[in-house]
């Protein structure tokens, strides 16, 4: 995969999930926009008309199947309740909400998914799936972990689209997938401080 990242990084991950073993020597690709451009977006560049996610990272199931990593890392954000619900965008991702093999649950509204963090969640969901049916870099699975802190309220607390339901946007999404385990909500905190706990992770570190 792309660039690299310091070992203990990409360590903790797994550390965390505690599904898989790190593959590819440690490395990370930022702004992962899949091998093709999967969804028929109109662009196929980072950052431009284009979903893409955060990082990525691969590990090796104990069956010896690639799963796939996705995480999106929020600090500040903060949303509005603007639809985004155009013509443009319902072309590229409506037939995929509404598929059969959809993760999404029969019963949502396509138009629940037009708001941001949503929005974005949706996207990002798609693109896990379309990677994992065309086997981009071999993965056969994946995970879409979304890291928030516990201090953004404005973030959590604000389910901005206004027939999805829950206390909070992580389980306002949970309620609209199918397979909730393949999404993992957590804090910054949570999500690192397994690494203090793992030696050979700070042996990497100061190497």
């Amino acid at each position: 995969m792309g660039n690299r990242l310091n070992y203990w990084v990409v360590a903790l991950c797994f550390i965390v999930l505690q599904y898989a073993a790190i593959v590819d020597d440690g490395f990370v690709e930022f702004e992962f926009i899949g091998e093709k451009q999967y969804l028929k977006e109109r662009g196929f560049i980072r950052g431009a008309n284009c979903t893409s996610v955060d990082a990525v990272m691969i590990g090796k199931l104990k069956n010896g199947e690639k799963r796939i990593y996705f995480i999106e890392w929020k600090y500040t954000e903060n949303y509005s309740s603007h639809n985004m619900y155009i013509p443009e965008c319902a072309s590229v991702y409506d037939g995929l909400i509404v598929a059969d093999d959809s993760p999404f649950m029969d019963s949502i509204d396509v138009q629940a998914f037009y708001f941001e963090p949503f929005y974005q969640l949706m996207r990002q969901t798609l693109l896990a799936e379309e990677c994992v049916k065309h086997k981009d870099h071999g993965v056969t699975s994946y995970r879409h972990i979304h890291v928030v802190p516990e201090e953004n309220y404005n973030l959590r607390n604000k389910v901005t689209s206004r027939t999805l339901c829950g206390n909070d946007i992580h389980e306002a999404w949970e309620r609209v997938l199918k397979n909730k385990e393949y999404f993992i909500s957590i804090t910054p905190e949570k999500f690192l401080y397994p690494v203090l706990l793992c030696y050979s992770c700070l042996l990497k570190v100061l190497e």
